[in-house]
């Protein structure tokens, strides 16, 4: 028996040696502690199960993969604290029905890595403000010094900065009328919540003991922050370009600046990087020099940098949505491209391009579609999915290298891809979307680095079918056919 059932509630998981879990159905609720500490490494829960109580899968370490079922609608206090290798979420409802889910903030803890949740019409991604029924729930960017709350939020929830203790300035737009204090407990004393002066939040915060030594008005925040901000970006570039070579084929690019922080891309040759320098130099001075002179070293490879950048632990940034469309990345003069980043990535890479190297927790998007000079591309460590339409119809692209740190290459990825001739899959991979490589015509060499009963449980559509002459998958122990 691998449950403990009483009536339509699961108390308890018996059998603790399975590594895949699937929830029966008659199931309408996962009491607490139910799963804590359990060694599986995926679970499936029915879509009669309505609500997971707190702390039911609490510490799972090895748990990567968590299918909710369609009738779920809420997730309890700290349901999914400890899950450190969660990232893959899926749900077998819309993206309507997960949307009105409540407490979906708990699936997103500290230490959890899971990006988004998979629906059967799109993909949710996990947002910077969780808000639900207007309510501002959690902030979900823990390490963050600075937050913006969304103009049109009128309550704050109690919990809504919890764990984020990295905050410092807190911005809030004019309309609040409930922000009870539990939502700062974290924080300590040493934040500012800025605001308009007279403004209804204004006035909220001021009916508050604990918060009123906390506001700042933002007119007076404004002119400081953005006089901050000037000097701070000036710092930073003038240090930054101190460390490149006079003669050296290389740029600085602040791409936004506030009081907190400063956004730069540094451009070596073919190497790109985006950071996130801090105000206080003296703690990037050193780590930023480390890494310039490994993106400056033309001997060394893409890994190689990325290891030296990781190593000095100088913080890679996303690029700002507001810069990304006017953003182009330059290859070097044999129009070759290293990118070390993470977050979202569109239309940033030229279409000149010839080899590609990817190299931090990016998405992809359809970032490199129609590259028709295309000739290879790897994609590297920290990069955990290959996104739908990231290499489609890159009539050239004949190499592909894959990291270990892939878990899904989705939907039409590789697609017409004519001139792609081998694909060696990762064991890391769980997931294959329809049509993945499809009209790849020269495709006849397809591998995977596990063993043939791994690929069995990888979840795969009809991913090499239409024109795609591969009859099998070699695998470390033998073949399987597709």
């Amino acid at each position: 028996m691998d449950f403990d059932i009483e009536g339509d509630v699961l108390c308890e998981y018996l059998n603790t040696g399975l590594t895949n879990v699937i929830i029966p159905d008659g199931i309408a609720e996962i009491e607490t502690w139910a799963f804590k500490f359990c060694r599986a490494e995926s679970v499936e829960i029915s879509d009669s199960v309505k609500e997971i109580d707190g702390e039911s899968f609490m510490c799972c370490k090895s748990l990567s993969r968590v299918v909710f079922g369609s009738g779920v609608e809420k997730i309890h206090t700290f349901a999914f604290r400890g899950c450190t290798s969660l990232k893959t979420v899926e749900f077998r409802g819309t993206i309507e029905q997960w949307e009105a889910v409540e407490g979906k903030a708990e699936l997103f803890c500290k230490g959890v890595p899971a990006e988004s949740v998979k629906c059967t019409d799109g993909e949710w991604k996990r947002p910077v403000v969780l808000i639900e029924n207007g309510v501002a729930v959690q902030y979900l960017d823990y390490e963050a010094e600075s937050a913006e709350i969304p103009e049109n939020i009128t309550e704050l929830g109690k919990k809504l900065f919890r764990n984020c203790r990295a905050l410092k300035t807190i911005k809030l737009g004019d309309n609040i009328t409930q922000a009870p204090s539990d939502a700062f407990n974290s924080l300590g004393g040493n934040f500012e919540i800025i605001c308009k002066d007279n403004s209804t939040t204004c006035k909220t915060l001021k009916r508050s003991p604990k918060l009123r030594a906390h506001v700042k008005y933002l007119v007076k925040e404004e002119a400081k922050d953005k006089k901050i901000a000037q000097i701070q970006q000036a710092t930073a570039d003038a240090l930054i370009k101190s460390f490149f070579a006079e003669d050296s084929d290389s740029e600085v690019i602040a791409l936004s600046s506030t009081k907190s922080a400063t956004i730069v891309l540094v451009r070596c040759g073919a190497n790109s990087a985006v950071f996130r320098l801090g105000a206080d130099y003296t703690k990037w001075l050193d780590k930023a020099k480390m890494c310039i002179a490994a993106l400056s070293d033309s001997s060394k490879s893409g890994a190689e940098i990325y290891k030296v950048i990781k190593n000095a632990k100088l913080t890679l940034s996303a690029i700002p949505k507001s810069v990304q469309s006017n953003l182009k990345l330059k290859a070097c003069r044999t129009e070759n491209l290293r990118f070390f980043g993470k977050g979202e990535i569109n239309d940033i890479f030229p279409k000149n391009v010839n080899n590609v190297e990817l190299f931090g927790s990016m998405q992809l998007k359809s970032a490199l579609w129609y590259s028709d000079k295309l000739l290879s591309a790897v994609i590297g460590e920290d990069v955990s999915k290959i996104d739908s339409w990231s290499f489609y119809n890159c009539k050239n692209l004949s190499r592909v290298e894959i990291s270990e740190s892939v878990t899904a290459i989705e939907y039409e990825a590789f697609s017409d891809c004519k001139n792609v001739l081998s694909v060696v899959i990762p064991k890391s991979v769980v997931e294959i979307g329809e049509e993945a490589f499809a009209r790849c015509k020269k495709l006849r060499s397809i591998e995977f680095d596990g063993t043939v009963a791994q690929w069995k449980a990888v979840k795969k559509g009809d991913f090499w079918k239409k024109q795609v002459p591969a009859k099998f998958v070699k695998c470390s122990d033998g073949e399987a056919k597709l």
